[in-house]
């Protein structure tokens, strides 16, 4: 769900929301990004940042061992504010970590601007009883 925005009136509506991307490599020069999840869209930043911690607490996202965990959190936690300053101000925001398989880890959110488009309204054909 995302957040609708004033919009001129006879233009379409326009909704703000953050779009969480999560990718991996599978090696610190590895230049191919392979997408880990499906795209998600935040009505707001701290949603999507609450989303990254979660994925890293749980440890669903990636096979992170119990000291990735720790140390991915600390960071995480440590620039929580700067994040959700930038996202509020409209500049995208990354969080990058090498985990001690090799693998790197790679979470971005960026604000996005969408247009809402209204449901079509659909006839619904009820059939009619048939004569015998």
């Amino acid at each position: 769900m995302v957040t609708a925005t004033s919009t001129p009136p006879g233009l379409p509506p326009v909704a703000r929301g953050f779009l969480l991307e999560v990718v991996r490599y599978a090696s610190e020069g590895d230049g191919r990004a392979v997408p880990v999840r499906v795209p998600r869209v935040f009505d707001g930043s701290r949603d999507a940042l609450r989303e990254i911690r979660a994925q890293v607490r749980g440890s669903e996202v990636f096979d992170m061992t119990a000291r990735d965990i720790a140390r991915v959190n600390a960071e995480l936690a440590s620039g929580r504010r700067v994040a959700l300053g930038l996202l509020d101000a409209g500049i995208p925001v990354g969080f990058t970590v090498s985990l001690e398989n090799g693998t790197v880890a790679e979470w971005s959110v960026r604000p996005v601007r969408l247009l809402v488009l209204p449901a079509p309204h659909v006839r619904r054909h009820t059939p009619q009883p048939t004569g015998q």
